[in-house]
């Protein structure tokens, strides 16, 4: 590490000549990157990607206006330049991981400048060692985290990977436009950066709502690398405050609310995703899903696309109160590091001071990234790893920072901590790796979340659905039954149910596919309510009897016929099973429906008893 060709401190350099200085631990970062993704860039579309696969369904959301619309544009340019193809929207979504990783190796960079200011003009070994240490650390761990596999390799979540690359682009712009100016450099760069986060921060809340957080995100970055300086200009303030109203407002707006009696209920329903729990149970829960992600952050196993995690509905309970005296620990810590780093930039005990500094500014960057998908506003999935992809560069910054704090005075402390972080970020691209070999496969993925979350019903679908892609459906049995025994009515899982028939030759006839009641929205059409859950039932009976189940097999075919008596299958059915159980009584009266009904597949019935006989 020590050969590394490091910047040299004091007043910015040109673009250009700044990048060559950094080229090397840069290029270290970005092979670092492209070894750990290498492995997904042929990964199928899995779960929501199948919208962003569809052309037709991109062009109808981009010529509409929504927080994700330069995102969505996104996907129709990899349409427009090659298809369907998988291989050019897994790559776009690594460039973007990739460029994301640079920013915050200059970010960084740059928040060490603004703070040290003139103080690095001919850094000791310990400042250069920060210098060195936390910028190309913070980078490198963003990068090669198995964390961020959500973010890159599930392509529809280029929504937050976009937004978050703007997001850093316009914090950066930003903090490169207030060093300049308080060097007295050009008006004119000083104008183009900061033009430039105007721009890049607008684009970031076209890509998702994440970027909201932005104006507050600025505020806090004046606060603590620049110590509040403009936070006394009222034009900056005022530029803040109406940012924040005009995204109220347009979300407001994209309610269509029709009068002024509508207004409190569009703000409600802007400000919420999810309608059937409320604010302070979707709190309550964040409160220990923030835990989750502040674990997964530090030993990344367990990893899952779709955590089943309970609704936390009382506050006096032991996961919210020590999840709460968590938050309210780190919160303070970072409050206690804030003015103790004051206090060591006054004293010039510098090392200390920028330490501290970052560390508590990144302590607070993760928690207003998260203020828009973890604090009072419902969404429909509590916990989503993705979420962590733009709070988790003021986690690792924070972590990073601290360490090169207790380090940066001793050398042969300094060897080791750079031994230490090219052993951590060996395992976490093995671990990035390995998680990528599980999305490469949907069979793989769902296999693996239904080991993690066994009673979660979506999981249970898709891994059903991904047995009968392979037409496997023995092993679609047991998960559909699971979900149904629990929810009857589910919709999706009875229509699988009704794929695993279509797979199973010796049954034709003997069901009837219930997607002809559908609608083109995937909903029981009304007309037709009591004969698709007559078929459903039908269905269901079949399965049972193919299990072997014979009692609940003719439970559901009774149940089928009580439901609506004019539907012949269940008649056939109830017939074939009283015959082979012996229940003679039974299965004639069946068979006289079932010929009031249809003789001709009543017909069917007489040919099965010549041919046990």
């Amino acid at each position: 590490m020590a050969g590394f060709n490091w910047p040299d401190a004091g007043v910015p350099h040109p673009f250009c000549h700044q990048l060559r200085k950094h080229l090397l631990p840069l290029a270290i970062v970005l092979l670092t990157g492209i070894i750990a993704y290498s492995n997904s860039l042929n990964g199928p579309f899995q779960f929501d990607d199948v919208a962003i696969s569809n052309e037709a369904y991109l062009l109808s959301r981009a010529s509409t206006s929504t927080a994700r619309q330069f995102a969505d544009f996104s996907f129709l340019l990899n349409h427009y330049l090659h298809g369907a193809h998988v291989f050019g929207f897994h790559l776009l979504n690594l460039i973007i991981h990739l460029c994301s990783a640079v920013i915050i190796y200059f970010l960084a960079t740059d928040s060490i400048r603004a703070l040290a200011g003139n103080e690095l003009s001919k850094p000791e070994d310990g400042q250069l060692f920060i210098l060195r240490f936390v910028p190309f650390a913070t980078a490198l761990l963003f990068a090669c985290h198995p964390i961020q596999t959500q973010a890159v390799t599930y392509i529809v979540q280029r929504y937050t990977s976009l937004a978050t690359l703007f997001y850093l682009l316009s914090i950066l712009l930003f903090v490169k436009a207030r060093i300049s100016s308080l060097n007295s450099s050009c008006r004119k760069y000083i104008w183009l950066a900061g033009i430039g986060s105007v721009i890049s921060g607008l684009v970031a809340m076209r890509c998702k709502e994440i970027a909201f957080t932005l104006p507050v995100m600025m505020i806090v970055v004046e606060l603590f690398i620049f110590r509040g300086r403009l936070l006394r200009n009222r034009f900056f303030l005022s530029g803040m405050a109406v940012l924040m109203l005009i995204i109220l407002v347009q979300q407001v707006l994209l309610q269509r609310a029709s009068g002024i009696s509508d207004l409190v209920y569009s703000i409600s329903r802007g400000t919420r995703e999810e309608l059937t729990y409320s604010r302070i149970d979707y709190f309550l829960t964040q409160l220990r899903v923030v835990v989750t992600y502040v674990r997964l952050l530090l030993f990344p196993v367990n990893q899952n696309l779709d955590y089943d995690y309970p609704l936390l509905k009382v506050f006096f309970s032991a996961p919210v109160i020590v999840s709460l005296m968590f938050h309210v620990l780190m919160l303070m810590s970072a409050a206690f590091l804030f003015f103790k780093s004051r206090l060591h930039l006054n004293n010039s005990n510098l090392l200390h001071g920028v330490c501290f500094r970052l560390c508590s500014f990144g302590i607070v960057w993760f928690y207003v990234a998260l203020l828009v998908e973890s604090s009072f506003i419902p969404i429909v999935d509590v916990i989503f790893e993705h979420r962590m992809y733009l709070p988790s560069f003021g986690f690792f910054l924070a972590i990073v920072s601290v360490t090169a704090g207790f380090v940066a005075h001793r050398e042969a402390t300094r060897k080791i901590v750079w031994i230490g972080l090219a052993v951590i970020c060996l395992v976490l691209t093995t671990a990035t790796i390995r998680r990528n070999l599980i999305w490469s496969d949907d069979l793989l993925l769902w296999e693996d979340t239904v080991s993690k979350s066994p009673h979660k019903p979506r999981a249970l679908n898709n891994l059903a659905a991904a047995y009968l892609t392979r037409n496997m459906p023995e092993k679609a049995i047991d998960p559909l039954l699971y979900l149904l025994k629990r929810d009857p009515g589910s919709i999706k899982s009875l229509s699988n149910l009704d794929m695993l028939l279509d797979q199973i030759p010796h049954v034709k006839g003997r069901y009837s596919n219930g997607s002809k009641y559908l609608t083109h929205d995937e909903k029981v059409d009304v007309r037709y309510m009591e004969a698709w859950y007559a078929n459903s039932c039908n269905s269901l009976g079949l399965v049972y009897e193919l299990k072997g189940d014979h009692k609940n097999a003719l439970a559901n075919y009774e149940k089928a016929v009580v439901i609506a008596p004019n539907v012949e299958i269940p008649w056939l059915n109830i017939a074939f099973l009283s015959l082979q159980q012996g229940s003679n009584q039974r299965a004639i009266e069946a068979y006289e429906k079932l010929k009031q009904l249809n003789p001709g597949r009543a017909k069917e019935i007489e040919a099965y008893i010549f041919r046990k006989k």
